[in-house]
C-alpha cells in the first residue's frame, strides 16, 4: 500500500518530456525583459536624466511672444463714453536672460546630477537584488531536482538492502530486528523522496514567480557561472563602489546643492531684458513698434528671516546626510565581511564534504562485502549505510549553500547578472 502511494505521489513528475527546458541565460533574459521592478527603476533613471537636461534652463535666455485683441463696447447708459467702439490689437516679443542669480542655476544642475547618480545607483541595486532572487530561485530548483534524484537512488539502494536482509532473515542467519530496521530505513527513504518532490514543486513555483511566468512546467539545465572567493579583498574599496554607498553619497551631494540653493536667497539677482512691442496694429502691420532693453537688479533686503532659517535647515540636513552615509558605509562593510566569510567557509566545507563522501562510498562498498561474508555485524554495517546516506544529503546541501553564499556575496557588492 505504501509503495502504491509513493508511486502515486511520484506520478506528476514521472513524465516531464513536454516541460520547457531553460538554461541560466534564458532565465536572465526573461527577467531582464519582463521584471516590473527593473522596468520601473529604468524609467526612474530616464526621468532623472531628463531632469538634468531641464535643470540647465537658467543658463539660457527665454523668449516669449504675446498677442492681445481688445474690443471696446459702447456704454448703454452713456453712449458718449465710447463714441468709437472697435477692436484694438497689441503684440510683444520679449527676451529675458538671467545674468546672475546667486549661483542658483549652478546648484540646480548639481542637484539634478546628484539625483541622477542616485537613480543609477538605485537601478544597480535593483539589478543586484533581482539577480540575487533569480540566482537563489534557480539554485534551489536545481538542488530540489538533484535531491529528488538522490532520494530515488537511496530508495533503490535501501530496496536492495531490504531484500538482502530479508533473504538472510528467512534463511535464519539474521534476526527479525535487523529485518524490521531495514524495512524502516526503506520507508524513511520513501518519505524523504516524497518531501523532495514537494520541495521541487515549491522551488519550481518560486522560480516561475521570479520569472513572472504562470507556466510552472519547467526544468533547468546548466547553472549560474561560479567564481572563487577572494582571499583578502580591500573591503573599504568594495564598500565605496556598492549601490548603497553611491545612493547615500548622492544624497549628501543633493543636500550640499540645496545649501547653495538656499544661499542664493542672500545674493542679488541681475536680469537683462529686451522687448519689441507693437500697439494699435494688426501683428506688426504698421510701423508703430517700440524697442526696449534694460537691466533689472533685485537686492533682497529683508525676507522675514525665511532665507536665514532655510539656509540653517539645509545645513542640518547636510549634516544628517553625512551621518547616514557614515553609518551606511559601516553596515555595508560589515555585511560584505560576513558575506565573504560565509562564502569562503562554504567553499571549504564543500571540499571537506566531498572528501568525506568519497571516503564513505569506499567504506560502504567494503562494509557491504564484509557483511555479506559474515565478517561484520548488521549494527556496524547499518551505521555505515546511514552515514553514507547522511553524507550524500549533506554533500548536496553543501553544494547548494556554496552557490547561495556566492550569490549573497555578489548581492553585498551590488553585482548583478541582468
Amino acid at each position: 500500500m505504501l509503495l502504491a502511494l509513493f508511486w502515486l505521489g511520484l506520478s506528476p513528475f514521472s513524465d516531464r518530456a513536454n516541460a520547457r527546458v531553460l538554461n541560466w541565460e534564458d532565465c536572465v533574459k526573461s527577467v531582464s525583459e519582463n521584471n516590473p521592478d527593473l522596468a520601473s527603476a529604468r524609467d526612474n533613471t530616464r526621468s532623472a536624466s531628463a531632469q538634468v537636461g531641464s535643470s540647465w534652463y537658467d543658463f539660457y535666455p527665454s523668449v516669449t511672444g504675446s498677442v492681445n485683441a481688445n474690443h471696446a463696447l459702447p456704454n448703454q447708459f452713456n453712449p458718449l463714453l465710447y463714441a468709437a467702439p472697435g477692436v484694438s490689437y497689441s503684440s510683444a516679443l520679449t527676451l529675458n536672460y538671467n545674468l546672475f542669480n546667486g549661483f542658483k542655476d549652478v546648484a540646480t544642475v548639481e542637484s539634478a546630477k546628484a539625483s541622477l547618480n542616485v537613480s543609477h545607483a538605485t537601478l544597480d541595486g535593483t539589478r543586484a537584488a533581482i539577480s540575487d532572487a533569480l540566482r537563489q530561485a534557480f539554485i534551489k530548483l536545481k538542488y530540489a531536482e538533484s535531491y529528488v534524484k538522490l532520494t530515488a537512488s537511496i530508495i533503490d539502494r535501501r530496496t536492495q538492502n531490504e531484500r538482502m536482509i530479508r533473504s538472510q532473515y528467512e534463511s535464519g542467519t539474521e534476526n527479525q530486528g535487523s529485518y524490521l530496521l531495514s524495512q524502516s530505513d526503506l520507508e524513511q527513504s520513501k518519505f524523504d523522496h516524497l518531501q523532495a518532490i514537494h520541495q521541487e514543486i515549491f522551488a519550481r513555483e518560486a522560480l516561475a514567480h521570479v520569472l513572472g511566468d504562470n507556466d510552472y512546467d519547467i526544468t533547468l539545465t546548466g547553472a549560474p557561472p561560479r567564481t572563487s572567493p577572494p582571499e583578502d579583498p580591500n573591503l573599504r574599496d568594495l564598500t565605496l563602489i556598492t549601490p548603497a554607498h553611491r545612493i547615500q553619497s548622492g544624497q549628501v551631494d543633493i543636500a550640499r546643492a540645496n545649501i547653495k540653493l538656499t544661499d542664493a536667497g542672500f545674493y542679488p539677482n541681475l536680469n537683462f531684458t529686451a522687448s519689441l512691442q507693437n500697439s494699435d496694429g494688426i501683428l506688426y502691420a504698421n510701423n508703430d513698434q517700440q524697442w526696449s532693453i534694460g537691466l533689472a537688479l533685485t537686492i533682497p533686503l529683508f525676507t522675514g528671516l525665511s532665507t536665514y532659517y532655510s539656509a540653517k535647515s539645509a545645513r542640518y540636513l547636510e549634516k544628517a546626510a553625512i551621518e547616514v552615509e557614515s553609518y551606511s558605509d559601516f553596515s555595508t562593510q560589515e555585511n560584505l565581511q560576513q558575506a565573504l566569510f560565509n562564502f569562503q567557509e562554504s567553499v571549504e566545507l564543500l571540499r571537506v564534504d566531498e572528501l568525506s563522501l568519497n571516503a564513505l562510498k569506499i567504506q560502504e562498498k567494503i562494509a557491504t562485502k564484509q557483511y555479506n561474508n559474515g565478517l561484520m555485524t548488521f549494527e556496524n554495517w547499518d551505521i555505515i549505510e546511514n552515514n553514507l546516506v547522511t553524507a550524500e544529503k549533506t554533500m548536496l546541501s553543501a553544494d547548494e549553500n556554496r552557490d547561495l553564499h556566492e550569490s549573497s556575496y555578489r548581492l553585498a557588492q551590488g553585482l548583478g547578472d541582468l
